[in-house]
C-alpha cells in the first residue's frame, strides 16, 4: 500500500468488519522486501472487500487512490493481528502500521503457527493476518498482565473473593462491563488450564474464548501484542462489552467408542491404573478390538480419553467430556497415561479423531452456537485452531476455516493456528488441545 494515506475514520452509523491475510514467500524461503508484502496485502484485501463504511480502495497502475470518508476519531474498534514467525524481527513494525493504516483504536493478537482468513487455512507460507472491526456501541478493553500478576491470581484461588477483585483491579474490568473475553497467552510463562479455572471465577457466567501462542517455527520464541508492544510472556486480554457479546463455542472433534466407564485408580496427575477395578490398558485394548477394521486404521495413533467435566450430570455427552491425548501405556502396571488430571470416581470414555469426525463435530458446535444466538447475525468470527489440525490431518487444505464459513455464512472471518486452545466445555471454561475454538460477535440480547 505504498503510496497511501491512513483511512481518516468510519461513520459509526453502521457495523462492519473484514477479514484478510497477506503472506510473503513459502515458508523456509527469504521473504523480500520483507514484512511490507504481507501487510500490504492484508490491509489491500480488507480495503477491496470492505465498501461502507469503510472505503474502497482502488489500483490504477502504480497509483493508489481512495475516498475517505468524514473523519472521525477512529476508523475501527479493534484490530486482531497474527503473525506467523518469519517475520519475528518486524512484529513491532508489523503491529504499529497494521493499527496506524486501520486507525484502529485498539490492537490484539500474537504470534502463530498460521494464519486463517475468509475461508482459507494459509499453511507454509509466512503470513499477517488481520480482522478489523467497527461497531456502533461495541465496547472494547484490552490489557496486558505479567506473569507474577496471572501467578498471584492463581495463587488466590481458595479465595475466590479476593482472587475476582484482585482481577478485576489488575485488568480495570468488573463483571457488569464485559459480555465476553478473548485471551492470548504465552505457553512459557503461563499454565493454560489454571489461566481459564481462574478467568472464569473472576467474571463467572461470562463467554470465553483463548488460544497459547504458536509459531511456524520451533525454535522461535512466541510473542502477544498489544497497542504497538509486543509482549514476550503473561497473558493479553480482549473485552467486549457495550452492545455486542460473544457466542462461544469449543470443537474437539471426537467420536466416542466403547461404553462410559468409572476410573478406579490413578498413578501420579497422569496415569490411569485401573477403570471398572480392571486394568486400565486392558479395557482400552478391549474397546479398540470390539471396532470395526476401517474405524481401528483411522483410530490408529489418534486416540482419545474423554473425562467427564461434571459427575453431577445423570448422562454424559461429548459436549460433557474433555478430550485428553493418550500418550502412552505401561504393559507392566497395565496403566495408560493421559494429557489431562483423572480422578477417581470420574467417568471416563475412550474416544478417536479423524478428519470426518472433526469436521462433523464443528459442524454441528457451530450450527448448535448459531442456533443460541435466536436470530442475532454475527458480524464476525474468530477461528482459534490447534496447530495439530493442518492439512496433513485433514488430507486436505482450508477444512476447518471452510468448514465454520461454510456454517456461519457470510461473516468475516479470521484467527490462527495455535499450541493449545480455551473454551467452554460442558457449561465450564477449559484448556484444550488438538480443538478448535470459535467466537461469534453478535449484538447482545440486553
Amino acid at each position: 500500500m505504498t503510496g497511501t494515506t491512513p483511512l481518516a475514520g468510519a461513520p459509526r452509523t453502521q457495523s462492519a468488519a473484514w477479514a484478510a491475510s497477506g503472506w510473503g514467500s513459502d515458508r523456509g524461503r527469504p521473504v523480500s522486501p520483507g514484512w511490507q508484502i504481507a501487510v500490504d496485502g492484508a490491509l489491500d484485501r480488507l480495503f477491496e472487500t470492505g465498501g461502507s463504511p469503510w472505503v474502497a480502495l482502488r489500483r490504477e497502475g502504480d497509483a493508489t487512490s481512495h475516498a475517505v470518508a468524514a473523519p472521525t476519531t477512529k476508523a475501527c474498534d479493534v484490530a486482531l493481528v497474527f503473525a506467523t514467525a518469519g517475520f519475528h524481527g518486524d512484529y513491532a513494525r508489523i503491529i504499529e502500521r497494521v493499527g496506524a493504516e486501520l486507525g484502529a483504536a485498539h490492537v490484539v493478537g500474537c504470534s502463530a503457527a498460521y494464519g486463517i482468513a475468509g475461508g482459507r487455512v494459509l499453511e507454509g507460507r509466512e503470513t499477517v493476518t488481520v480482522l478489523a472491526v467497527a461497531a456502533p456501541g461495541l465496547s472494547v478493553r484490552t490489557v496486558a498482565l505479567s506473569p507474577e500478576v496471572v501467578e498471584r491470581a492463581e495463587g488466590l484461588a481458595a479465595f475466590p473473593e479476593r482472587q475476582a477483585s484482585y482481577l478485576h483491579r489488575a485488568t480495570g474490568v468488573l463483571p457488569g462491563d464485559v459480555n465476553g473475553w478473548v485471551l492470548f497467552a504465552d505457553h512459557a510463562s503461563v499454565e493454560a488450564s489454571s489461566l481459564a479455572t481462574t478467568w472464569a471465577a473472576a467474571w463467572p457466567g461470562t463467554a470465553v474464548i483463548g488460544a497459547v501462542a504458536s509459531t511456524s517455527g520451533e525454535d522461535r520464541a512466541t510473542a502477544l501484542f498489544h497497542g504497538t508492544d509486543v509482549v514476550p510472556d503473561g497473558v493479553v486480554a480482549l473485552a467486549i462489552g457495550g452492545a455486542w457479546a460473544l457466542e462461544v463455542l469449543a470443537s474437539q472433534g471426537c467420536a466416542p467408542i466403547g461404553r462410559p466407564w468409572t476410573i478406579t485408580e490413578v498413578d501420579g496427575e497422569h496415569a490411569i491404573r485401573r477403570i471398572g477395578r480392571r486394568p486400565a490398558l486392558g479395557v482400552l485394548m478391549e474397546t479398540v478390538r470390539a471396532l470395526p477394521a476401517p474405524v481401528v486404521e483411522r483410530a490408529r495413533g489418534n486416540l482419545f480419553a474423554g473425562l467427564a467435566i461434571d459427575e453431577v450430570r445423570t448422562s454424559t455427552s461429548a459436549d460433557d467430556l474433555v478430550s485428553c491425548a493418550l500418550l502412552g501405556a505401561d504393559q507392566d502396571s497395565g496403566s495408560i497415561l493421559v494429557l489431562g488430571r483423572p480422578t477417581v470416581g470420574q467417568t471416563v470414555q475412550f474416544q478417536y479423531r479423524d478428519a470426518a469426525a472433526a469436521t462433523a463435530d464443528l459442524v454441528r458446535a457451530v450450527s448448535a452456537s448459531l442456533a443460541r444466538t435466536g436470530g442475532r447475525a454475527p458480524l464476525a468470527a474468530i477461528v482459534l485452531a490447534d496447530d495439530a489440525r493442518h492439512e496433513a490431518f485433514f488430507g486436505g487444505p482450508d477444512r476447518d476455516a471452510a468448514t465454520v464459513r461454510d456454517a456461519a455464512g457470510t461473516v468475516a472471518l479470521a484467527g490462527f493456528g495455535c499450541r493449545a486452545e480455551i473454551g467452554p466445555v460442558g457449561g465450564r471454561v477449559v484448556a484444550l488441545t488438538h480443538a478448535t475454538c470459535v467466537g461469534l460477535l453478535v449484538p447482545a440480547t440486553g
